[in-house]
């Protein structure tokens, strides 16, 4: 119902722009900052750092719901479409940034440059999901990937399922955990594993080792 869905999505703006406000004026008055209501209007409407900044996922959300029509129709009537926008939204997101992490791996290893390759867009004007967590897009079509070739997941033996999701999430987080070092000691700083690995492909990878390999259907439950 597009109807329902657009009020839904107007719903969630709304809602984030309140919390942004409380969440806001709270901490305001935690630190004892002194601002006009025109200073406290511009922190709200850029989404102040810092402050109310953890709301992200709304805006995240919010943007996944404004082509989900889209996406709806694409794949209900033609899947393979489905498909290739996942496809060429993973490479232009999950891709980038396994470069980024390849080059600073390159840089350190490699090259002997204490220099970490980090936010560089390599597709640069080429690249649609610029500027947003186009990530996302990736992780919310994952369930309907999953559903398309659910046969073929089922037929896994569950045993063979279990050693691999095992086997996959202790690799992956150990190449997560190796990059956090890694850009902590070049940078000098803490590199948050949690937030900067969201892009990451060795996330991606655990979040389909743990849903899909043990998915099962409504009517198995």
């Amino acid at each position: 119902d597009l109807k329902k869905h657009v009020f839904k999505t107007i719903k969630l703006v709304v809602l984030a722009e309140i919390w942004g406000a409380i969440t806001l004026l709270i901490l305001t008055l935690i630190n004892k900052n002194s601002v006009s209501i025109n200073e406290f209007l511009h922190g709200l409407t850029t989404w102040k750092q810092g402050y109310i900044n953890h709301l992200w996922f709304i805006g995240a959300l919010v943007c996944i719901y404004i082509i989900f029509p889209l996406l709806k129709v694409t794949y209900d009537n033609h899947k393979k479409s489905f498909i290739y926008f996942v496809f060429v939204c993973g490479l232009m997101t999950f891709g980038n940034i396994f470069l980024n992490h390849l080059q600073t791996v390159i840089n350190v290893f490699l090259l002997n440059k204490n220099v970490t390759q980090y936010g560089v867009n390599y597709f640069n004007i080429f690249n649609p999901f610029r500027g947003i967590y186009g990530y996302t897009f990736v992780y919310f079509c994952l369930g309907g990937i999953v559903h398309i070739y659910y046969n073929h997941i089922a037929n896994i033996p569950q045993t063979k399922k279990n050693i691999i999701s095992i086997l996959g999430i202790i690799i992956n987080c150990l190449c997560i955990f190796s990059l956090g070092i890694i850009y902590s000691k070049v940078s000098g700083t803490m590199w948050d594993v949690v937030w900067n690995g969201y892009g990451s492909i060795f996330t991606l990878f655990n979040v389909i080792f743990l849903l899909s390999l043990n998915y099962q259907s409504r009517s198995e439950e």
